[in-house]
């Protein structure tokens, strides 16, 4: 996948999606929550985080435009990477089109926002957001906040009476006359009064970041709500007012509410304003930071606020948010309600939570939704990134890597791994873990111990192994005892199991220097196996009831107290060292669906998989073993993968190469890739060979291994993806142990005639019975005598040791707070 393809999430609590097509990569990087009722999916999101230039991105890719002028800055920032500063000395304004929302009368406006409390005392406004008809960045009109179609978030200046509050207008088609109408964040309608306190109201003007979430009421009725920090600040009609008896709280009101909002608004005809007032005045310019803009075409209860708000780390003041994120309470929402699939911004609802999710960018190193484990770093960097922002970069020297320690993965049987991967230098031919965990205190990983109990590995084959370009995963359960070659199990990325034969990697191909996202999950349906997935697309399952060897995973994994690595092997080898950037890690205790897994995929790109089927037609050809099926042959290599080692006899050179072997068509798991499920061809030459796998520790590189097809018809055997050549009266090499195939006119002691004849065919099929025999319990997952690396034995990790975790800081965290309404209404100063 290109990286200029992709679409930018900058997010920490609503991700940012946009085009990196022509524009400035973002610098902030975490997803929005999704829980069981997540936020609707936004009409349009304003990241706001570019960090760079005057274009402003958005999402969906290319549907709206936005511009900053007059010199707008991007300041750096704890929270978000990146964000915009409104400066009023040089009244800088970001446009953005106008974009339709609120035609049926519902809508929903949530921002974040941080005043710059050293800017001069005023007694006006600064405007955060406005909007009014027909006002925009080629026709600026005067502008009557209290005009129809009008919407606008502004903060009352250091002098004036509401210092500290937000104020609110709504004004929909309806709302005629130009009638004054604003509330305050403090509950308030209508209220230019000096305020003696707050009274438990946040703050808005302490200097740091802010939520407001502007909606319409959910129920339909006219009116609207104001939400600070996901709490509910105000509301119109105010709570205590009577309409009808026209008193508040239950003293009378002389003058009658005015209860705007709830009907069709068509503001949209007119740009957002952001920084300032929509007719540019520069007395009412913002001063301050702004980010995460989502306009809404549906109103948001107070679950969906709550969500949002729950994906950013509450920062109660202007210091660094990786203090305070590790007292980060969920406050009335769930605890997980936060960000969802490892994150990754979800527009879709559905996607379950994550247990834990490590976002990989600017730093941050803490989990969330909480932040009950915080990610130890060793030797990796930050660095800039075309897609992410800021990435994790496994690259450096000295064997670079990442432990987090305390996940529990899959300790109930079902889990699943989300993770965005970029390789970058892959020499060699042996392999590159992306993330590996196993039981604790269980030593230096060997040949066999790879394939030992309580262990998950993911991982890429380097550039000069025969299956460059896929992923490969190993997942051993609690209860997955080693008992030899059926154990020796593993799965790639284009369906085949335990194979080191030449690929034809004609999708995802990670050596390509672009960003792929990986999942590896166990069944949705439950049951025995696991599923691989690449880019949004199934490419690869292990299931089934099967004899020959292991179904892996399914049941519970005992990881506790076990750290999880990523950059390298659980052992620390450092010849097994990634070298690449990572970003997006989330973990799940449950299983991941396909369309879990698509919404997670689309959450970054905003396009959904371009290799999709349904989960039913990709799991029909994954019923059965995967089986080692190339697409095409490749020309055999004269470079072993290396070779065998001298404890297995070397391949007969007179067997047929893979690239021999003439192949029926494989039924793909997506719609191409490799079979399982048996196959035939009518065209396919008569074959006495199949080329096999030949696997070792952690699919190791061992030269291709020919076993006897004993069908002696012009079909290929079924069962297999590969057939070749070799024909009747030959001996063929499987591993330590020669099997001569049967003669097609052979003779025997019993002399000629029928009875004869029936005792060489019962013969000979006792003898081709034995040989499949033979093949299955011994090759056909790497079942061979010692036939690993000798590389793939222990590795010395000498003092280092793992990593040692940073606890987590005591609570120092706070709620915010806020009154529901309030009965001021005496108006006795101009409102704007």
């Amino acid at each position: 996948m290109s990286a200029a393809s992709l679409i930018l999430f900058s997010a920490i609590g609503l991700a940012a999606l946009t085009s990196c097509t022509g524009q400035t990569a973002f610098a902030g990087n975490i997803y929005w929550p999704s829980s069981n009722t997540a936020a609707p999916k936004p009409v349009a999101f304003f990241p706001l985080t570019e960090g760079a230039g005057q274009e402003v991105s958005t999402w969906p890719a290319g549907a709206y435009g936005g511009v900053a002028q007059n010199s707008i800055s991007w300041d750096a920032d704890d929270k978000f990477g990146s964000v915009a500063r409104c400066n009023r000395d040089v009244h800088d304004t970001i446009y953005l089109d106008g974009v339709p929302y609120g035609h049926s009368g519902t809508f929903a406006i949530n921002m974040w926002f941080k005043l710059n409390t050293t800017d001069p005392s005023g007694v006006l406004f600064g405007y955060m957001l406005s909007q009014t008809a027909n006002s925009t960045r080629s026709n600026v009109s005067t502008t009557n906040v209290f005009h129809e179609d009008t919407i606008a978030l502004f903060l009352p200046q250091a002098g004036h009476p509401a210092a500290g509050l937000l104020r609110a207008v709504v004004k929909d088609s309806t709302d005629l006359g130009d009638m004054q109408s604003f509330i305050d964040s403090d509950g308030t309608y209508n209220d230019n009064n000096p305020r003696s306190s707050l009274n438990g109201t946040t703050n808005v003007a302490d200097g740091a970041w802010h939520m407001v979430t502007l909606t319409t009421h959910t129920d339909g009725t006219s009116g609207f709500q104001v939400y600070i920090d996901a709490k509910p600040a105000a509301t119109l009609p105010p709570k205590g007012y009577d309409a009808t008896a026209q008193t508040m709280d239950g003293l009378p009101y002389p003058d009658p509410v005015h209860i705007d909002g709830g009907n069709p608004i068509f503001a949209d005809s007119g740009d957002f304003f952001l920084c300032g007032r929509s007719d540019e005045d520069p007395l009412r310019h913002f001063s301050g930071h702004l980010a995460h803009l989502g306009i809404y075409d549906t109103a948001l209860d107070a679950t969906s606020v709550e969500a949002l708000f729950n994906a950013i780390p509450v920062v109660t003041s202007a210091v660094s948010w990786q203090e305070h994120d590790r007292a980060l309470h969920a406050g009335g929402a769930d605890m997980g309600v936060c960000t969802s699939s490892m994150g990754v911004f979800l527009p879709r609802s559905g996607v379950p939570t994550p247990a834990a999710y490590f976002p990989l960018a600017n730093g941050y190193t803490a989990s969330w939704p909480l932040s009950l484990t915080t990610a130890s770093l060793s030797g990796v960097i930050w660095a800039v990134d075309n897609t992410f922002g800021t990435a994790l970069d496994c690259a450096a020297a000295g064997n670079p890597h990442v432990s987090i320690p305390n996940l529990q993965l899959g300790s109930k049987g079902a889990f699943a791994i989300n993770l965005w991967i970029q390789q970058s230098a892959n020499p060699g031919v042996g392999f590159q873990y992306v993330m590996s965990t196993r039981a604790p205190n269980t030593g230096a990983i060997t040949a066999d111990s790879i394939f030992d109990p309580n262990e998950i590995h993911l991982y890429l084959p380097d550039a000069a192994h025969p299956a460059a370009g896929l992923a490969r995963a190993i997942v051993k359960d609690d209860d997955d005892t080693f008992a030899g070659a059926s154990s020796r199990v593993w799965l790639d990325s284009d369906n085949t199991l335990g194979s080191n034969d030449v690929r034809n990697t004609q999708r995802a191909n990670f050596t390509d220097g672009q960003w792929h996202m990986v999942t590896l999950t166990t069944h949705a349906a439950g049951g025995q196996g696991y599923e691989l997935y690449v880019d949004g697309n199934l490419r690869g399952s292990l299931q089934g009831d099967q004899s020959a060897f292991h179904v892996d995973g399914g049941d519970p994994i005992m990881l506790a107290n076990a750290p999880l690595i990523l950059c390298g092997r659980a052992d620390l080898a450092a010849d097994r060292h990634f070298a690449g950037k990572l970003s997006q890690f989330g973990v799940w205790d449950q299983a991941l669906t396909q369309a879990d897994v698509m919404a997670l995929w689309e959450a970054v790109t905003g396009t959904a998989p371009t290799d999709l089927q349904p989960l039913a037609a990709a799991m029909q050809s994954a019923v059965t073993q995967p089986t080692a099926a190339p697409l095409e042959a490749y020309p055999a290599s004269t470079e072993a993968f290396p070779s065998p080692s001298t404890e297995s006899p070397p391949v007969d050179p007179s067997s047929p190469s893979p690239t021999e072997a003439t192949k029926s068509p494989a039924s793909p798991v997506d719609t191409a890739s490799a079979s399982q499920s048996p196959a035939t061809d009518a065209n396919a030459s008569p074959a006495a060979v199949q080329a096999s796998p030949s696997p070792s520790t952690d699919g190791a590189e061992i030269d291709p291994v020919p076993v006897p097809n004993t069908d002696a018809s012009p079909k290929p055997a079924t069962g297999t993806g590969l057939t070749s050549g070799a024909t009747g009266g030959d001996n063929v090499a499987t591993a330590s142990t020669s099997v001569p195939t049967p003669p097609g006119t052979a003779k025997s002691g019993l002399g000629s005639g029928p009875i004869a004849g029936i005792v060489v065919s019962v013969l000979a099929v006792v003898v081709a019975a034995t040989a499949v025999a033979v093949y299955i319990g011994k090759n056909r997952h790497a079942g061979f005598q010692k036939e690993q690396l000798n590389d793939e034995e222990s590795h010395n990790v000498g003092d280092e040791g793992l990593p040692s975790v940073s606890q987590r800081a005591s609570d120092k965290n706070r709620l915010f707070g806020g009154r529901d309404s309030s009965a001021h209404v005496n108006i006795n100063a101009s409102a704007l």
